[in-house]
């Protein structure tokens, strides 16, 4: 059974038109738009309703860890103000029982947060997978959660739960509306495999990837393949060494 928030945000998605700001907001951080991003925050300060207050503290958020993507090609959490990451952290830990919206809110910012945390809300957010994949909106939202928790559990060498983002982002892989998802799917389970045994087929694999993505005219999400693989690579090439 749906709450009444859970069945308007689900109407909203299936009428085409989800709220104006998040959708702006999810745009403007898959194309690495920092003006836009901006124009969010300033839009959106001084607002006193929780979605909002935590929607400004998100915009700025991004902007801040996002800006040494553009600068430096690496995306560092550690430029975002304390301020902003409580006041998200802080609207989570109040809503005892997530909706789409929640699950949302912590897909675009568990880089924020510690293992341990990211581990707890993962599992939190899962338990709804299989109510809301079939719902366009939903699957989309679910399916962001996967391909960001993926990449932070195999940052952090939790590949076990990285394997089991992997396996769910399986079952939303139907339809040609998801390309993108099996080709993320594919991305992350090449890249535990790389992790695991450094092989050079795996590599090979990872790289055709990011390639399909950039002809796709994803440029900014090759680019943050790229970047990742690089990271993980050195990462390893400095372990061995």
């Amino acid at each position: 059974m749906l709450d009444t928030e859970e069945f308007l945000f689900l109407l909203q998605s299936l009428e085409g038109s989800p709220p104006n700001y998040w959708s702006l907001y999810e745009e403007a951080s898959n194309q690495n738009n920092l003006d836009q991003l901006l124009a969010i925050y300033h839009a959106t300060k001084g607002a006193t309703d929780p979605l909002n207050v935590v929607l400004n503290a998100m915009a700025l958020a991004r902007y801040e860890a996002m800006k040494s993507f553009s600068d430096k090609g690496i995306v560092e959490h550690a430029n975002i103000s304390p301020k902003n990451k409580d006041t998200i952290t802080s609207y989570l830990n109040k809503i005892q029982t997530w909706t789409l919206k929640e699950i949302q809110i912590y897909t675009n910012t568990m880089g924020y947060l510690s293992l341990e945390q990211q581990r707890i809300y993962f599992k939190n957010a899962l338990k709804k997978i299989d109510h809301y994949r079939h719902f366009a909106w939903g699957k989309k939202i679910y399916a962001i959660l996967l391909i960001n928790s993926c990449g932070n559990f195999i940052a952090h060498e939790d590949f076990a739960l990285a394997t089991e983002c992997v396996a769910h982002l399986d079952t939303l892989t139907e339809g040609t509306e998801s390309a993108i998802y099996r080709l993320y799917q594919r991305y992350f389970e090449q890249l535990i495999r790389y992790c695991l045994s450094q092989s050079e087929k795996s590599e090979a694999h990872i790289l055709s990837v990011i390639s399909t993505l950039e002809s796709l005219d994803y440029v900014f999400l090759s680019q943050q393949c790229l970047s990742f693989f690089k990271q993980i690579k050195n990462k390893k090439s400095n372990t061995r060494g």
